[in-house]
């Protein structure tokens, strides 16, 4: 039997034509938003990042380690009982805080699809409980390789304020958080598009207004609230939820209000967070 012998060329090309296959099937390179990049990111201080599930995309914003005033300073017409005495609070870590609220695109590309009382692949996800706000996270976390979670409400009302001491970070007066948020006077009884109205000063989105977010925590009375990283009680069906939402009045929107959410209840949306400290030594 005669063997046909392909010329030396060809069997060069036949060789780099199968290595190529086998590097794309197998040795693709990190995109961006991969585990492997975010975590560069976060080992690089990148003021901004992007995590990438599925086709959803999240942008994550860096905020700096500091100290701030939680709750409401008197007097304030508007303060609530759980919201004082104010403490001065020291956040020695810095973390990574979604620059917008989770959208109804986003969440379903990781959850599936999900009742929303308003329909929009770029509203924000509402409606839901505080489980499943935690399943969100927990979900995100197996699907990206990175840990994902909700604010603690120390982290919250820190990264809300931004350096501001007011009622809002945007000022005293209702009207200096018409320019921020969307609330019962100008919502016109419907959420808005995420990341629509300007940003506090670390770039930080819709935190008062659209839709309640949770936190992982519910801290106790403030008088005896450490003073430093503090975190409260943790539950699966119960924390607390901030920022106020889309038909609340402005006293339900400032950056000191905390109110119970709880799995009876529902009716929030959710901002995720990634803790640096997860990382510092990976």
């Amino acid at each position: 039997m005669t063997h046909l012998k392909l010329p030396r060329f060809c069997s060069c090309l036949v060789i780099l034509g199968t290595l190529i296959a086998f590097s794309t099937c197998w040795g693709k390179h990190p995109e961006t938003g991969s585990a492997e990049n975010v975590r560069r990111l976060i080992r690089a201080d990148a003021k901004e990042m992007t995590l990438e599930v599925g086709g959803a995309s999240f942008v994550l914003v860096r905020i700096p380690a500091g100290e701030f005033d939680l709750g409401s300073p008197r007097p304030d017409v508007m303060a609530q009982r759980h919201e004082m005495p104010a403490q001065h609070i020291r956040l020695t870590k810095p973390f990574y805080l979604g620059a917008t609220e989770v959208s109804q695109l986003q969440y379903r590309e990781v959850m599936g699809e999900h009742l929303n009382s308003f329909r929009g692949d770029e509203l924000p996800v509402e409606g839901l409980r505080f489980a499943e706000a935690l399943e969100f996270c927990d979900t995100l976390t197996r699907e990206s390789g990175i840990e994902v979670t909700l604010p603690t409400e120390a982290q919250w009302e820190y990264a809300c304020r931004a350096g501001t001491t007011t009622r809002y970070y945007s000022g005293e007066e209702v009207a200096d958080l018409a320019a921020v948020s969307w609330f019962k006077d100008n919502s016109e009884d419907t959420t808005h598009k995420c990341g629509l109205k300007a940003p506090n000063r670390w770039g930080l989105h819709d935190m008062l207004g659209n839709v309640w977010e949770p936190c992982l925590d519910r801290l106790p009375s403030y008088d005896t609230v450490a003073q430093t990283d503090p975190v409260g009680e943790m539950r699966p069906v119960t924390g607390m939820m901030r920022g106020g939402c889309w038909s609340d009045t402005a006293e339900n929107c400032r950056a000191a209000t905390r109110m119970l959410a709880h799995d009876l209840a529902g009716g929030m949306g959710v901002r995720i967070v990634i803790n640096v400290e997860d990382y510092e030594t990976r």
